[in-house]
């Protein structure tokens, strides 16, 4: 048909065709084929198309680095089926992640956070458990992550998130653990050496053992725990107190490292009262003492003002005066807490006399002649006298040392047991006495007692751990609706081209029927 040759006929008798034949010589060249041909290849071209299940592509074709935040706070670290509960959202987000990529993965608790491939991520999972809780962690990682890109954002972990961005998926633990833990503990030494434990049960038993253990004193007492979702004190007598307690509650649950904690007989910081209008340099060195150095209900009451009652904890800093003229001559430093590890020429460089102290009961600690610059007395109670100004003085590092030997000095005395949360601390500190117990050498840092080489000594619990309802989520719906295969499909368009196949088959058998019949001349 392409080619233009004659059409083949039927004839009855060949020797009609015999002898010269005249007429013009047939020319070849290309022509259509009938339209119904036509109309019925491209249906059967549609068809194939069809069956190949085409689509259209939008827009950009693979989706940008997703973030994934991964919580492995002491929630997390509870077990579950098959070891800790954000190793089990590893595994079992694996497959509906392992699409996409690269991922910009960010672990918590940690500093930093390193970008990996779709399948490289999941060695997060040879990282330790933490015994630190997360929730404000997680939350600012959750703004952090939001403010940086427009990726979407996968948060692995328990905690209700207040962020409701269309743009975080949250994958949760299913179920929420059995556990039994320690809230709080609380020693006193008088009238009678007493520890208070506060338990709260968070699961279906109803019976535990409580062990205290202090110096070479060991009490076991069975208890009986307190309704699901409720907590109870309990009172244990010891004969006497070491300078360390441990508590230790037997119980089969899924996070052991809450059934321990400890104290240890900390010297309290006092608390500073500034009753006059003070400087702003020493206004703020008294906010950085508190700070740094707790109070507790103990603590000695250390006042800063003009004059003091014999019986009252100190600091007297005498109204102005004229001043006495600058400190001069060879300076007397004696030997006291308060002198100590202070450079006293630099300090007293530019220094004037403020005023003299009022009796002679004051012991000069500080001196220039007949010049007293810094006194104190111990009793009734122990003061420090200040008697002089100096502008550059408050610039430097002395004034520092200076005002916390004086606290420290004041307030000193005042002892009692005590603990703190699970905190990162530094390289100084060495875990000095730990439990051994299933799901705690794992984590990081572990609870104990801390000690430091000056002799200091902390006490770290990971304590009063609340296991709330795990929160609703379908993120594997959201998880599909955003998948790199998903994207990359694009929209379907099968069935338009199966629509045009029939439409053409259509048009193919009306065209055949309008075609007009050729018929063979004969002779």
């Amino acid at each position: 048909m392409f080619t233009g040759q004659r059409p083949r006929a039927d004839v009855p008798f060949l020797e009609l065709w015999r002898g010269p034949v005249h007429g013009p010589r047939a020319k070849r060249t290309f022509d259509l084929p009938p339209l119904a041909i036509v109309l019925a290849l491209l249906a059967i071209l549609f068809g194939i198309i069809a069956a190949a299940a085409p689509a259209i592509r939008l827009g950009i074709q693979q989706l940008p680095p997703i973030t994934i935040i991964l919580d492995r706070g002491i929630s997390m670290a509870a077990h579950g089926q098959a070891g800790a509960r954000w190793r089990e959202l590893v595994g079992l987000s694996s497959r509906e992640l392992a699409g996409f990529g690269p991922v910009d993965l960010i672990s918590i608790p940690g500093e930093t956070d390193w970008t990996t491939d779709r399948s490289d991520w999941m060695s997060v999972t040879s990282e330790p458990s933490s015994s630190m809780k997360t929730l404000e962690s997680v939350r600012s990682a959750i703004g952090s992550a939001l403010a940086r890109n427009d990726d979407p954002l996968i948060v692995l972990t328990d905690q209700k998130l207040v962020n409701a961005s269309p743009r975080i998926i949250q994958i949760a633990p299913t179920t929420a653990p059995s556990n039994v833990g320690i809230v709080s503990l609380a020693a006193r030494s008088s009238p009678t050496p007493q520890v208070m434990v506060r338990v709260r049960n968070q699961s279906a038993m109803e019976k535990a053992s409580l062990t205290v253990r202090s110096g070479d004193a060991t009490v076991t007492n069975p208890i009986d725990l307190p309704a699901p979702e409720s907590e109870q004190n309990y009172f244990v007598d010891l004969p006497r107190l070491g300078d360390d307690i441990e508590v230790s509650l037997e119980a089969p649950d899924d996070l052991q490292v809450d059934n321990h904690a400890w104290l240890v007989r900390e010297r309290v910081a006092p608390r500073i009262e500034a009753r006059i209008a003070i400087a702003e340099e020493l206004a703020r060195m008294i906010d950085v003492y508190r700070k740094n150095r707790a109070s507790a209900e103990s603590s000695k009451i250390v006042a800063v003002a003009r004059d003091l009652a014999p019986n009252e904890n100190g600091v007297v800093i005498p109204p102005p005066a004229e001043a006495d003229g600058p400190v001069t001559g060879d300076l007397q430093i004696a030997a006291h807490p308060v002198t100590e590890s202070v450079h006293w020429t630099d300090v007293l460089r530019d220094a004037t006399v403020r005023a003299h102290p009022p009796t002679d009961d004051w012991k000069p600690l500080v001196s220039s002649g007949s010049k007293v610059l810094v006194a104190a007395r111990d009793g009734p109670a122990r003061q420090i006298w200040i008697g002089f100004d100096s502008p550059a003085f408050p610039r430097t590092a002395d004034f520092v040392i200076l005002w916390t030997n004086i606290f420290d000095w004041l307030g000193q005395g005042a002892e009692e047991f005590a603990s703190a949360p699970m905190s990162q601390l530094g390289r100084e500190w060495q875990l000095q006495q730990s439990a051994h117990l299933l799901g705690v050498d794992e984590l990081s840092p572990a609870p104990g007692i801390y000690a430091r080489n000056d002799g200091a000594r902390r006490a770290l619990n990971a304590i009063d751990v609340r296991f709330d309802d795990p929160p609703a989520s379908d993120w594997r719906q959201k998880l599909a609706s955003i998948s790199p295969a998903t994207a990359s499909a694009g929209r379907p368009i099968s069935r338009a081209f199966c629509m045009a196949a029939i439409a053409l088959i259509l048009l193919s058998t009306i065209a055949l029927k309008a075609r007009k019949p050729v018929r063979a001349s004969g002779f």
